[in-house]
């Protein structure tokens, strides 16, 4: 009998996944990511076969399912919109392939269960460790927001699936 594990993404080219076993494991990571020639400069983007191959070794021992934070053009420029489609195409294409149900998260949905609507960066990282002590470490850079939120969007969608 293969057990549930849920997968949290915050995507983003500095994006980050966290992992929630079911005997309460919890592991937490940035996306994996490559470098590829665009022209005269270089470009960072998702790196599916990597990543394809984690959700692939999880999916021999477990029942994966995933929350990913569905993402919108804000005010940002052109090129970050379309960088943040990409990201987000590509790992639906590769939970697609391997028949993973993904579910949308609105940020504001998660933000607003741990009361962090219109709160900055650091407050998620504090939630996230207030909920997950033992990550602390892993959570102790500036830009490990992306690895906090990852863990919150998580735990938002096992929440939804107690009930």
């Amino acid at each position: 009998m293969k057990f549930l594990l849920i997968l949290g993404i915050d995507p983003g080219m500095t994006g980050a996944m966290a992992i929630l076993g079911p005997n309460g494991d919890v592991l937490v990571a940035d996306l994996p990511m490559m470098t590829i020639p665009n022209g005269a400069r270089k470009q960072q983007v998702l790196d599916v076969t990597a990543m394809k191959n984690y959700l692939e070794n999880w999916q021999t021992r477990h029942r994966v399912f995933v929350f990913l934070e569905k993402t919108q053009p804000m005010k940002d420029s052109a090129m970050t919109a379309f960088s943040m489609g990409q990201m987000r195409g590509s790992l639906l294409a590769i939970c697609a392939c391997l028949n993973i149900s993904v579910s949308d998260v609105l940020p504001q949905a998660w933000k607003r269960k741990y009361n962090l609507l219109k709160c900055d960066k650091d407050a998620s990282i504090g939630a996230a460790k207030q909920l997950f002590p033992s990550l602390a470490a892993d959570l102790s850079r500036v830009k490990d927001h992306n690895r906090a939120e990852a863990l919150l969007i998580a735990a938002y969608g096992k929440g939804t699936m107690n009930g």
